[in-house]
């Protein structure tokens, strides 16, 4: 069934295919896509749309170091992430590629006592998601 077919009531239409990278945009592999309609109301993901992680958790924080975690997106085959770190005051940012079988690293080199942004966006070729935000402030040095 194509979109242009007529429906019984409001509905939506979801490409589905094997490879989904495949179908993107306005869909033009018409001959490979199987279209299915949904019910309005219902939650079908923008062929653009790339889910972002959740749930960003702080450990092990030290005065230059601290581990960052976070949820990746269920059920979806991502190219990597892109992990964005720096203080909060600052408008630069340093940038990390993390494979898509990782959901952990390790900030290192970092200021103590100092509050840190950290930004995960989950990437599919091109396409980036909504970057998952968190704060956490490093440890002040103790004296020795």
């Amino acid at each position: 069934m194509l979109p242009s077919e007529e429906v019984n009531g409001p509905s939506v239409w979801e490409c589905v295919h094997a490879n989904p990278t495949v179908c993107i945009g306005m869909c033009l592999c018409w001959s490979s896509c199987l279209f299915t309609p949904r019910a309005v109301g219902d939650h079908v993901h923008s062929l653009l749309e790339v889910p972002s992680a959740t749930d960003i958790r702080f450990t092990n924080v030290g005065a230059d170091n601290m581990r960052v975690s976070w949820s990746p997106p269920a059920s979806i085959d991502l190219t990597n992430f892109i992990v964005l770190y720096g203080p909060v005051t600052d408008v630069a940012h340093t940038n990390l590629t993390i494979h898509s079988s990782d959901n952990m690293v390790v900030l290192t080199d970092l200021q103590p006592g100092t509050n840190y942004m950290v930004q995960i966006i989950s990437v599919i070729g091109e396409r980036q998601s909504t970057p998952l935000i968190g704060t956490q402030k490093t440890a002040i040095d103790s004296p020795r």
